[in-house]
């Protein structure tokens, strides 16, 4: 349908993306009370809505409401052009897929590794290294390859990156075998709690609608990922 495709695009330009979304994302989105919300939920949120405007409103009053948003819009779209929070997500995010989210958590750990950016250093460029391997040279034997691998380029678990033949040889699982197969080595996993049994117990008696959030995968998960 034409609005769908007129949602798609707006959703998608840059104008939106990293101006306007940003901003609603992180300012307006939080502000805004779900209908499903139970009772303690809306009240908590009414309540911060009128503090946050009353500390807006004395800041702008005390400091000028043009100084306050050069103070405050920054942060805001910088931190908004940051989220990434459709991980597992589909169906128009109503339901959740374990091997999306795997794959997404690989996905937000190269965009992770683009922001950190490259250093561009004499020590980095290697310009000795260069000099030494010569025209036509490999650079993969030299010590400096092996210590700035792990921590410069990123390695990936379920992107495969053999040649066609070796995929082949080791099964020719597609991204989603090799996702769920880091999915079951995570669930079967012992993951011990890191709250205390106190503060769990304090938790559950305030919300006492809270699953159990014990985690038992079929018996079958721990036979397969066991060596043959």
């Amino acid at each position: 349908a034409w609005r769908g495709r007129l949602g798609y695009r707006l959703f998608r330009n840059p104008l939106v993306m990293f101006g306007l979304g940003p901003l609603f994302a992180m300012i307006l989105g939080p502000r805004i009370v779900p209908r499903s919300a139970r009772p303690r939920i809306r009240r908590s949120v009414h309540v911060t809505n009128v503090s946050l405007a009353v500390l807006i409103g004395g800041a702008c009053l005390l400091i000028g409401w043009r100084d306050f948003l050069l103070i405050q819009a920054p942060p805001a779209l910088l931190a908004g052009a940051d989220m990434f929070n459709m991980g597992g997500l589909l169906d128009a995010l109503m339901c959740f897929d374990f091997a999306k989210a795997a794959i997404d958590d690989e996905i937000a750990l190269m965009m992770k590794r683009l922001q950190r950016g490259f250093e561009f250093s004499d020590e980095n460029f290697a310009l000795d290294d260069i000099k030494e391997t010569g025209p036509g040279g490999m650079f993969i034997d030299r010590p400096r390859t092996y210590e700035l691998m792990k921590s410069t380029m990123f390695l990936s678990e379920i992107a495969d990156r053999d040649a066609r033949n070796r995929w082949e040889k080791l099964g020719a699982s597609d991204a989603q075998a090799r996702a769920m197969k880091r999915v079951r080595e995570i669930l079967i996993a012992d993951h011990p709690s890191l709250i205390s049994p106190d503060v769990d117990a304090r938790v559950r008696a305030a919300f006492p609608d809270l699953p159990a959030g014990d985690c038992v995968p079929p018996k079958e998960w721990a036979k397969e990922l066991q060596p043959a």
